[in-house]
């Protein structure tokens, strides 16, 4: 059900950005509730919630505005409880008039903040129509915690992936009815969707937002759009290389056609590779280690070559085979392909035995430099290769233990720590660092330069370079002294 106040105006276009702002912030109900939306908004991929204030940072896209605090009706008319005492709804539309001008949606966790005097204008949502917010929702009984919680875990998803403001707030409706509470203060239809412009009701926000700190050109933007678009498909919540090349199967036209070609051949394997990560529940959408240190490099408004070549030059050549990409490098700054785009016999798979490095590449470091290393570099790290957690570097100290994290139990170096994603065959013990060079798997392995092949549990000898397969998602690679 929605109603029509009277507004200003229809909701502006653009993205999306949450500003947050309480009655009394050491209230420990309002607090932990406003710490619920700061949570769905990183989980969805949006911006840190602006707080409204003196220091508060410039507006950019159209507000999501949460109010939250405690209200109640006194002769039929809502008061909110400030920490200095009542608050007139009159005095909060003003204080916050600057927010809901440019807002899209403004919702009310506030107990009977929905409740409508007979006189115009004068209750909470007609203040903040008439301040210029398009579209208010609340609560017109009281409202309990949980509920809260309940609307904006999945309210704010919604908004986020570019779902109608229609089908966002029946979605938090949906979720508030799951709950199945008895109780007056837990019923989903009480959560009432006031508009002061039709056009409110179908406003969408741009579909998959990129994660915080990019800052492409036109055609670049495209492309990390799609390689959202494939995270999304399959609901999760990181994004890689791995998606970056799905998403180049179907690249924009300035992608060389023989990449393309090459992430077409490979691209059911890879998706196989990547649908085998399990889900996780309700964590921020991040970018792989790697992605970060690409994302990072990059000026603003880059061009889709620079950030494919941007990461290329990431890329150790041992994860350029597993994505299959099978390039080699001409010198420090340029790359060939190792096929011709016309010939239909194409590299080997990949993502099997393949890989194997060549005998002048067992000599080298495999961090992506390609500088010489040499048998006598001991290995004092390690790099994980592809997934979630691709391009994370570790250093352990001789003892220290490397495993799967989990709920009950972490590892020295515990992997997939909200992650966005978790390899389900990785062992919370799986390898413990004895040393320089000097690794002991306690579960078995894959070792795939030298003598490749399943290593059972045992101590092993790793030269810099070498690829250790913990399991067929968690690769590393030994770094040298100087790489960390």
């Amino acid at each position: 059900m929605v109603r029509l106040g009277a507004g200003l105006g229809p909701p502006p276009s653009g993205a999306l950005q949450p500003v947050l702002w309480t009655t009394d912030a050491e209230d420990p109900v309002v607090r932990e509730l406003a710490a619920d939306v700061e949570m769905a908004c990183r989980s969805a991929g949006l911006p840190a919630p602006v707080r409204p204030g003196p220091d508060a940072a410039e507006r950019r896209g159209p507000g999501l505005v949460f109010l939250v605090g405690h209200g109640e009706s006194v002769d039929q008319h809502l008061r909110l409880l400030g920490q200095d005492g009542a608050l007139a709804p009159g005095t909060v539309a003003h204080a916050l008039q600057p927010w809901l001008a440019g807002a899209a949606l403004v919702v009310l966790l506030v107990c009977e903040g929905g409740l409508r005097s007979m006189r115009a204008r004068s209750g909470l949502v007609d203040s903040i129509l008439a301040a210029g917010a398009p579209a208010v929702l609340a609560s017109d009984a009281r409202l309990a915690a949980q509920a809260g919680t309940m609307l904006v875990r999945e309210l704010v998803p919604a908004l986020a992936r570019g779902d109608s403001l229609a089908l966002a707030v029946t979605a938090g409706r949906r979720a508030v009815r799951g709950l199945a509470w008895p109780f007056p203060d837990s019923r989903w239809w009480r959560l009432g969707l006031t508009i002061g412009h039709a056009e409110a009701v179908g406003w969408a926000g741009p579909r998959h937002r990129l994660p915080h700190g990019w800052s492409p050109g036109p055609e670049a933007g495209r492309l990390l759009t799609a390689a959202m678009e494939h995270a999304a498909r399959r609901r999760q919540r990181w994004l890689g290389v791995e998606h970056l090349v799905l998403a180049l199967r179907d690249g924009p036209s300035p992608v060389r056609r023989e990449l393309r070609l090459a992430a077409r051949h490979w691209s059911a394997m890879l998706a196989d590779y990547l649908d085998q990560f399990e889900l996780v529940g309700n964590v921020p959408m991040r970018l792989s280690p790697r992605l970060v240190r690409v994302r990072d490099a990059l000026p603003a408004g880059f061009q889709v070559d620079d950030l494919v070549e941007a990461v290329l030059q990431a890329l150790p050549p041992a994860l350029l085979r597993r994505l299959g990409l099978p390039l080699g490098r001409d010198d420090g700054s340029t790359y060939r392909f190792d096929f011709d785009p016309s010939d239909t016999r194409l590299p080997s798979v990949p993502l099997g035995d393949d890989l194997l490095a060549t005998e002048d590449e067992r000599d080298r470091t495999d961090d992506g430099t390609g500088e010489p290393g040499g048998e006598g570099d001991p290995c004092c790290g390690l790099e994980v290769l592809g997934g979630p957690e691709d391009g994370r570097r570790i250093v352990p100290a001789p003892g220290e233990e490397l495993g799967r994290s989990t709920s009950s139990a972490q590892a020295d170096h515990a992997l997939y720590l909200d992650a966005g994603g978790i390899d389900p065959f990785l062992s919370r013990r799986h390898l413990r660092f004895l040393g320089p060079s000097r690794v002991e798997l306690l579960r078995p392995g894959y070792r795939l330069v030298s003598q490749p092949g399943l290593r059972p549990r045992g101590e092993i000898e790793l030269r810099v370079g070498e690829i250790l397969g913990l399991t067929p998602l968690t690769w590393l690679v030994a770094l040298g002294p100087s790489e960390p």
